[in-house]
């Protein structure tokens, strides 16, 4: 099930292509699924898991038709997930953070500093520290597609003051995902988190329930945080990415040839999405400052010291055990 596909995205088009689906009659789809996800349909990863349905729902034939809910119509990330679990829901975009409620080493990827760039995270998660993430998903009674969607390296954007090294964190409440290693990464900078899901941080802040957000560039562009927000601090403390999750029993009731058909397209639109986040980053940050929000780079080193004399590396060793955290040090290098 987690094996790799080989020459899986260049080869997508052929895929495609090989399927010689007989055409369904409309509105009389042979399998409906739901895909739910917490995105705005504008954003790039809810544009292209809409685009994916769209585009399995053409080269089946009409075989298969994926329903796609946004911005967490059928419910928040952990309702979505026990819906998946429990068969209720057939397919979730879900938040690494959340996942690891379930799947534990799916928090692995969100170690603090742990990725020096994306090329960095995208040849772990796609070769053996994915490898053991998707492995444990499927022993959980879940199914990974292979790819996981970008939502970007964490920033941290707030309305009471700029931040230069982590003392300037103190006192600050900051929305951060419902992720265990996340929450004790902004304890370690000094500020209190309170976790919540994206689609409820703008109002969180609007009514000032928190200072400020550790989120994605394109979450803080596309959400419109800047009305409500006055610094952005560029600090790509944690890798944030998403997985797309089929019901074990849901992916197991499509021909072969359809879940291939799925697999292929999915993971193809994942690729894609992914370098389209990263191009997008940095004219975000020219239309973040044109909005009147000050914009800081800081350097990593006394921020990482920060984690890592909290012992938290060490805590994250233990946590994941020693398999896995061998996994990530191949691919990143000594942490603790």
């Amino acid at each position: 099930m987690t094996a790799p596909r080989k020459g899986f995205i260049a080869g997508a088009a052929g895929t495609f292509a090989s399927f010689a689906f007989l055409r369904y009659p409309a509105g009389a789809a042979e399998f409906s699924y739901k895909l739910g996800h917490d995105r705005s349909p504008g954003e790039p990863m809810g544009a292209g898991v809409a685009k994916a349905a769209e585009k399995i729902k053409q080269e089946s034939g009409g075989r298969i038709e994926i329903q796609v809910f946004a911005n967490n119509a059928l419910g928040n990330d952990a309702g979505m997930l026990g819906q998946v679990r429990s068969g209720a829901l057939e397919l979730m975009l879900i938040p690494d953070g959340t996942l690891s409620d379930v799947v534990p080493s799916a928090a692995m990827q969100t170690v603090a500093f742990a990725f020096a760039s994306y090329k960095q995270a995208f040849d772990a998660l796609d070769g053996a520290v994915g490898a053991r993430v998707r492995a444990d998903i499927a022993n959980a009674g879940l199914f990974p597609l292979q790819r996981v969607w970008l939502s970007g390296f964490h920033q941290v954007c707030n309305s009471a003051h700029a931040i230069a090294s982590p003392e300037g964190f103190a006192g600050l409440k900051l929305r951060v995902p419902p992720s265990v290693v996340e929450i004790a990464t902004v304890k370690a900078f000094g500020a209190s988190p309170v976790p919540l899901s994206s689609a409820e941080t703008y109002v969180a802040m609007q009514t000032k329930l928190v200072d400020g957000a550790a989120l994605g560039l394109v979450a803080i562009q596309e959400q419109k945080f800047y009305e409500v927000q006055k610094y952005v601090t560029l600090t790509n403390h944690v890798f944030g990415a998403s997985y797309l999750l089929a019901n074990g029993d849901a992916w197991a009731r499509l021909p072969k040839g359809l879940r291939d058909l799925v697999e292929g397209t999915v993971d193809a639109y994942a690729v894609r999405q992914r370098a389209d986040v990263i191009a997008a980053e940095t004219p975000i940050v020219a239309q973040l400052q044109s909005e009147g929000i000050r914009v800081d780079r800081v350097t990593p080193g006394p921020f990482r010291d920060a984690v890592r004399s909290a012992g938290l590396y060490a805590q994250w060793r233990d946590k994941f055990g020693p398999v896995a955290w061998h996994a990530l040090e191949s691919a990143v290098g000594t942490l603790v």
